[in-house]
C-alpha cells in the first residue's frame, strides 16, 4: 500500500509538471532556424568580420554584468540576449559611430549581419542604443520582463519592419528631459526608440500594434516610421514629445486637447513637422511653436474655442486653403502661417495681435475682419517679404476682395495706423472693390488702394480727415461712392492762409461717376465735388440732416465745372442744395434736382425713371406744394423737380378651376386686401369647395394678405365624399354561442353635417341570417333591425362595437346599411366564421435539463430518442421531459483507472444507487446533473480513493507522443484529503461548503439580522457571505440556492481564504 501511495504521489507530481506554461519548457528546448546567413553590404562593398571576433558574452550592467548574455549565430543572423537583469546602456553610439572605437557593444562586429534580436524572458531593461544603426536589421521582440527602456533603442535601423511585444506586457514609467530643462514622467514610447526605422509600420496601425498600457510618445520615437495611427482610438495618449510623430507619411487627423501634454526641445515641438497629416483639430489654449509645421498635405484645420494663443511656426508651409480665427485668439506668433501658400481666404472674428510674417509667402485672396475685430500688428506688415535677393520669400500680392469692418492697427512703436494699411494693400493691384466700415474711411485713399473703383463704407461714424483734404484729387479708377453709416463728416481745418476750411475730398475725382451717402448727420467739405466732370448722379435720399459746405457743388474758376447734367436726389425741401438757406454753391444751370419724397433711387436708370416707389406712381410738379405738373418728358438741368406719389390699383382675378361660377374681377388698392371673397359652389354637388389659395399648388391659402401687384388666386376643389361605413372583425374565426366582435368604422362625408341635422329620418339598418341568437351595442340588446340614429346615439358612446352571437357554426355574412329615410347612403358586410366547438388543446410539455459529465447519456421519450449535445466544457447537455427513460454510462479510457461511484445533484429525489454502472433511471421534474467519480483501478475497494480520473495517451498533430493528464481530481482530491481535517467529507454544493468553514470558524453569529428560527445552514451562508468566501448573487443577477453544487477548485479557494481569517 506504501509503494501505492508512492507511485500515486510521484503522478501528481508529473501532472503539475505536464501544467507548467509552455515558456518554462521551451527555455530547455534547443532552437533551430531555417533562416541562411546574410551577407552585409555597406555602400555596396561587403563587410569583412574577424573570423576570431566572440559570438558570445556578457552585456548586463556595470556590476551584474554576467547576469545578462549575448550570443550571435553567423549562420542565422540571430542575436539572442538572455539572462535575469539589465542590459548595458552604450552612451557613446551615435549615428556616426557604429562599428568605431566609440562603439562599445560587444556585438558591434556584427552590426551588418545581425537580422534579427530575440530577448528572452528575464531580461529586465534595454539599453540606450542598444541595436541603433543595424542597417539589416528586419525582425525584434520586447518581451514582459522588461522594465526600463533606454533611449535610440533601435534608431536608424532602416531596414526593421517587425517588431513583436510580448501579449503582457506593461509599459515601464520613463523621463522625456526637454533640453530647456523641462521634465515630463510617464509610461512613454522612449526617446528615438523606433526614430528613422523607415520600414517599420508599413500596413499597420500603431494602436493596435503598440501595447494599451503606453500613455504617451518620448521625443522623436516613431520619426519618419510608415504607421498610421488611430488617435480618436488613443483614448489613454497623454503626452507627445519633440518631433514624436515628425515625417510619418500616412497620417490622417488627430486632435489636440487639453488632456494631452505637448515636449519641446528647445523652445519647438515639431510633434507633426512634415508628416502626411491632413485634418488638425485644436481645442486646447495654446498651439505649441513648430506644432505641424511643414505639414504639406493638412488643408483642414480648425481652431476651437478652448485657443487663445498660437504660438510661432506653428502651421508654417502647410496646405489650408481657408484660415477662420475666432473670437477667442488672442495672439498668433512669427510666422505663423508663413508659406501656406493655398490659403485663398483669411477671417478675423475678434481682438487679435499679430507677430511678424505671420502670412509671408501665402496666397491669400480673399481678407475679412468682421464686425467687432480687432487686429492689432506688432510686427509691422503681417504679409511682406522677408529677406532680399534670390533666398526672399515674397510678399501677398494677391488679394482680391476685402471685407474691413473691424479695427486694423498698427502695434509697432514706428509706424501709423495709416501706414500700416499702406503698407498692407498697396501691394496688391487686384482689388477693386472696398468694402470697409465708417471708422476706417479715414485710411482709404488712392496710394493704399491704387485700383479701387468702388467704395463701400457701412456702420459706425465716417470721417475724411484733415490729412486726407483732395485725397481723390486727380484719381482716375474710383467710378462708385456708398456710404450707408450713422453720421459722414468732412474735418475742418486751417488752410494756408489762415482760413477755417473743410476737406474737400472727392474734388477732381476724374473718374466718379456715382455718390451716394445714407445717414442721419451730413457735412460735406468745401468744394466737395468741384471738378469731378463725370460724376452724373448724387443719392442724398438717405440722409437725415445734410449740411452743404462752402460751394462743395459749386464750380472752380481755375478748374473744370462738376458736371452740369449731374442729377442730385433729395427726400425733401429742406435738403435741396438749391434752397436759400443751403451754401451748396449749386449754379442755376447747373444739376438737376429730384426731390423724391420717399421714393427710392435706381442708380442705373435716368430721367423719371431713375425715381419709384413701391405700389406707387409719381407725378413730377415744378413747386414744393405740387400745385404746377411739369409738362417735360426730360428732366432738364438747372431745374428742380417734386414727387407726389398715388398709390396704384392692381386687378385680382379669379380663377374657378372649372368648377361653379366664374367670379369677376376685383380692383383692391396697393396695400389692401381682398373683401368680400366669393363663395363658390357645384351645381353638380360633385365637387366641394376649399377655398382661395395664392398658387396653383395650393400651397398658401389666401388670409387677408397684402396685394402689391396684380394677383390671381385659385379656387380649391375635392371630389364630394359621402358619409361611409366599414365593417371588421378582429378574429379569423369564432365558435358558437360566443360573441363575435363587430368593429363599425363612421367615416364622415361632405353630407354628414347634413345628415346629423335629421337624426330621427337617419336610419342604420342590420342584415343577417336567422343563425343569429343576440345583437349588443355597448350591453344593450339590439332586438330590431333597423333603428333612427336618435335611437342609438344614447347607445353608442364612444364606442361602435357590436357583439354578435351566432348558435350555429359556418361562414355567415352581417351587413349594416346608413340610410337617409329609404334611400342607402353607405353599405358594408363581413363574414364571420363560427366554429362548431373549441378545439382542446393540448398543454406544452414542460422540459427540464439534464447534465451528464464524465460519461455518456442515452435518453428515450417512448419511440423518441433524444440527443444530448456537448458544450464548450465537454458536459453533455439535454432538454428532456418527466418520466423520459435515461441511461448514464461510464467506460474507462485506461485500465489503470476504474468507476467509483456518481455525483448527483437534482430539484426532485431521484431514488438511485449510484454504485450502479450503468445507471438507469426515469426523469424527475426537475433539473438533474451527474458526474462519474473514478479511482485508480490497482486500490481496494476498502482503500482511500485518491486519483482522479485516468492518464490518456494521445498523438499532437506534429506525430510527436505526449502525455496530457487529465488531473483535476486527481490533484484536487490528493489536496483535499490533506487540508482538510481528518474524516471531513469534501462538500459537494453550497450549504455543505458553508457549513464547513462555518463549523471551523466556530460558529460565529452572522452580522445580519437573521429570523429566530433560522436554521444553522442559513447562518452558515450569511457569515460566508459576509466574510466574502461566498458571493451572494451570481453573476447574471440570479440568486444562489442551497443546493447549488461547488466545484473542488472552488472548495480548496473558500477553504484557504478562511484559513487566512
Amino acid at each position: 500500500m506504501r509503494l501505492k501511495r508512492v507511485i500515486s504521489a510521484a503522478l501528481a507530481v508529473s501532472m503539475a509538471v505536464s501544467m507548467m506554461p509552455a515558456t518554462a519548457v521551451s527555455a530547455f528546448a534547443e532552437e533551430t532556424s531555417t533562416n541562411t546567413a546574410v551577407t552585409a553590404t555597406t555602400e555596396g562593398e561587403k563587410t569583412t568580420v574577424d573570423e576570431n571576433a566572440p559570438t558570445s558574452g556578457y552585456c548586463g550592467v556595470e556590476g551584474h554584468k554576467e547576469e545578462v548574455k549575448w550570443a550571435f549565430n553567423r549562420t542565422t543572423g540571430v542575436l539572442r540576449i538572455s539572462g535575469t537583469g539589465a542590459m548595458a546602456d552604450y552612451e557613446g553610439v551615435s549615428d556616426t559611430d557604429g562599428g568605431t572605437e566609440n562603439d562599445l557593444r560587444p556585438w558591434k562586429p556584427y552590426l551588418n549581419q545581425i537580422t534579427e534580436v530575440h530577448i528572452e524572458e528575464g531580461v529586465t531593461a534595454i539599453g540606450n542604443s542598444a541595436f541603433r544603426g543595424m542597417k539589416a536589421l528586419k525582425k525584434a521582440n520586447i518581451p514582459a520582463s522588461i522594465n526600463y527602456l533606454g533611449d535610440y533603442i533601435f534608431r536608424a535601423d532602416s531596414e526593421l519592419t517587425d517588431v513583436e511585444w510580448a501579449p503582457n506586457f506593461t509599459a515601464p514609467s520613463l523621463k522625456d528631459n526637454d533640453t530647456t530643462g523641462g521634465t515630463y514622467i510617464g509610461t512613454y514610447v522612449p526617446t528615438s526608440m523606433f526614430d528613422f526605422c523607415s520600414k517599420l509600420g508599413d500596413g499597420k496601425e500603431l494602436t493596435k500594434w503598440l501595447p494599451s498600457s503606453f500613455t504617451g510618445v518620448g521625443c522623436a520615437a516613431f520619426r519618419g516610421t510608415k504607421f498610421t495611427v488611430d488617435f480618436d482610438n488613443w483614448s489613454n495618449l497623454k503626452y507627445i514629445g519633440a518631433r514624436a510623430f515628425e515625417q510619418m507619411p500616412r497620417l490622417e487627423s488627430f486632435t489636440l486637447t487639453d488632456n494631452i501634454q505637448i515636449g519641446l526641445r528647445g523652445t519647438d515641438s515639431n510633434a507633426f513637422n512634415g508628416s502626411g497629416l491632413k485634418k488638425l483639430i485644436v481645442n486646447t489654449e495654446e498651439v505649441p511653436r513648430s506644432f505641424a509645421n511643414g505639414c504639406t498635405e493638412l488643408t483642414d484645420i480648425t481652431l476651437g474655442s478652448a485657443v487663445k494663443k498660437i504660438q510661432p511656426f506653428a502651421f508654417c508651409s502647410t496646405a489650408i486653403t481657408t484660415l477662420d480665427v475666432p473670437e477667442g485668439i488672442s495672439n498668433i506668433g512669427d510666422n505663423a502661417f508663413y508659406a501656406c501658400q493655398n490659403l485663398n481666404k483669411l477671417t478675423f472674428r475678434g481682438k487679435v495681435t499679430l507677430g511678424k510674417n505671420v502670412f509671408t509667402a501665402c496666397g491669400i485672396k480673399e481678407l475679412d475682419i468682421l464686425d467687432g475685430a480687432e487686429v492689432i500688428c506688432t510686427g509691422g506688415d503681417p504679409f511682406r517679404g522677408s529677406g532680399s535677393g534670390s533666398g526672399s520669400d515674397p510678399a501677398v500680392t494677391t488679394i482680391n476682395a476685402v471685407e474691413l469692418k473691424g479695427a486694423l492697427k498698427s502695434g509697432k512703436e514706428d509706424q501709423t495706423d495709416g501706414s500700416l494699411w499702406h503698407d498692407i494693400f498697396s501691394k496688391n493691384a487686384g482689388i477693386t472693390t472696398v468694402n470697409v466700415c465708417g471708422p476706417n474711411l479715414q485710411y482709404v485713399r488712392p496710394s493704399v488702394f491704387p485700383s479701387m473703383e468702388t467704395l463701400n463704407v457701412t456702420g459706425g461714424e465716417a470721417h475724411i480727415p484733415a490729412e486726407n483734404t483732395y485725397a481723390f484729387s486727380g484719381n482716375t479708377t474710383l467710378k462708385h461712392v456708398n456710404i450707408d453709416v450713422d453720421t459722414y463728416t468732412e474735418d475742418e481745418y486751417v488752410d494756408k492762409n489762415g482760413k477755417q476750411a473743410v476737406v474737400a475730398s472727392f474734388r477732381n475725382a476724374q473718374a466718379l461717376e456715382t455718390f451716394a451717402v445714407r445717414a442721419n448727420n451730413v457735412k460735406l467739405g468745401d468744394r466737395t465735388f468741384c471738378e469731378c466732370t463725370n460724376l452724373n448722379k448724387i443719392d442724398f435720399t438717405g440722409c437725415g440732416e445734410i449740411r452743404y459746405m462752402n460751394g462743395c457743388l459749386g464750380s472752380s474758376t481755375s478748374g473744370k465745372p462738376l458736371n452740369p447734367n449731374v442729377c442730385i436726389y433729395v427726400n425733401d425741401e429742406s435738403a435741396n442744395p438749391r434752397a436759400t438757406n443751403n451754401d451748396s454753391g449749386l449754379d442755376k444751370n447747373v444739376g438737376i434736382v429730384f426731390v423724391v419724397d420717399g421714393g427710392i433711387v435706381d442708380m442705373n436708370k435716368t430721367g423719371f425713371d431713375s425715381v419709384t416707389k413701391a405700389g406707387c406712381t409719381a407725378k413730377w410738379y415744378k413747386d414744393a406744394k405740387c400745385q404746377t405738373e411739369t409738362e417735360d418728358s426730360t428732366p432738364q438741368k438747372g431745374e428742380t423737380y417734386y414727387a407726389k406719389w398715388a398709390k396704384n390699383n392692381y386687378t385680382v382675378t379669379f380663377n374657378n378651376n372649372g368648377h361653379g361660377e366664374q367670379p369677376n374681377a376685383k380692383s383692391v388698392e396697393y396695400g389692401d386686401s381682398v373683401t368680400d371673397l366669393p363663395e363658390l359652389s357645384d351645381s353638380a354637388n360633385e365637387w366641394v369647395f376649399d377655398g382661395w389659395y395664392m398658387d396653383e399648388n395650393f400651397k398658401t391659402k389666401y388670409n387677408n394678405q397684402a396685394i402689391t401687384d396684380n394677383t390671381t388666386l385659385y379656387a380649391k376643389w375635392h371630389e364630394y365624399q359621402n358619409t361611409s361605413l366599414t365593417a371588421k372583425v378582429s378574429k379569423s374565426d369564432y365558435l358558437v354561442n360566443t360573441p363575435a366582435d363587430v368593429n363599425v368604422t363612421v367615416t364622415p362625408g361632405d353630407d354628414f353635417s347634413k345628415l346629423m341635422q335629421d337624426k330621427d329620418n337617419i336610419k342604420i339598418s342590420l342584415t343577417y341570417d336567422d343563425d343569429v341568437t343576440s345583437v349588443m351595442l355597448n350591453g344593450n340588446v339590439l332586438d330590431k333591425k333597423e333603428y333612427s340614429i336618435s335611437e342609438l346615439m344614447p347607445l353608442m358612446g364612444q364606442n361602435y362595437k357590436l357583439d354578435v352571437t351566432y348558435g350555429k357554426a359556418g361562414t355567415h355574412t352581417f351587413g349594416i346599411a346608413l340610410k337617409n329615410g329609404d334611400k342607402i347612403v353607405s353599405e358594408c358586410s363581413t363574414d364571420i366564421v363560427v366554429a362548431e366547438e373549441a378545439a382542446e388543446l393540448t398543454p406544452a410539455t414542460k422540459l427540464y435539463t439534464l447534465t451528464v459529465k464524465n460519461a455518456d447519456v442515452t435518453i428515450k421519450n417512448g419511440d423518441e430518442e433524444i440527443k444530448a449535445e456537448k458544450n464548450d466544457k465537454g458536459e453533455l447537455i439535454a432538454k428532456v421531459p418527466e418520466k423520459a427513460d435515461v441511461t448514464v454510462t461510464y467506460t474507462s479510457q485506461s485500465d489503470a483507472v476504474a468507476f467509483d461511484q456518481w455525483t448527483i445533484t437534482t430539484d426532485e429525489t431521484l431514488d438511485v444507487d449510484v454504485k450502479n454502472n450503468p445507471l438507469k433511471f426515469q426523469m424527475p421534474a426537475g433539473g438533474v446533473t451527474i458526474e462519474a467519480m473514478t479511482k485508480d483501478a490497482s486500490i481496494e475497494e476498502d482503500e482511500p480513493n485518491i486519483l482522479g480520473t485516468a492518464a490518456v495517451v494521445g498523438t499532437a498533430a506534429a506525430g510527436t507522443a505526449i502525455l496530457a493528464w487529465q488531473g483535476y481530481q486527481l490533484g484536487t482530491e490528493l489536496y483535499l484529503k490533506t487540508a482538510l481535517p481528518a474524516g471531513t467529507a469534501i462538500p459537494t454544493n453550497r450549504a455543505e461548503l458553508a457549513l464547513l468553514v462555518w463549523n471551523h470558524a466556530g460558529k460565529p453569529a452572522p452580522a445580519a439580522v437573521l429570523p429566530a428560527d433560522a436554521t444553522d445552514t442559513q447562518k452558515a451562508i450569511a457569515w460566508a457571505v459576509e466574510n466574502d468566501l461566498l458571493k451572494a448573487a451570481k453573476d447574471n443577477g440570479e440568486t444562489y440556492v442551497d443546493t447549488d453544487s461547488v466545484s473542488r477548485v472552488e472548495v480548496i479557494r473558500v477553504w484557504n481564504k478562511a484559513q487566512e481569517k
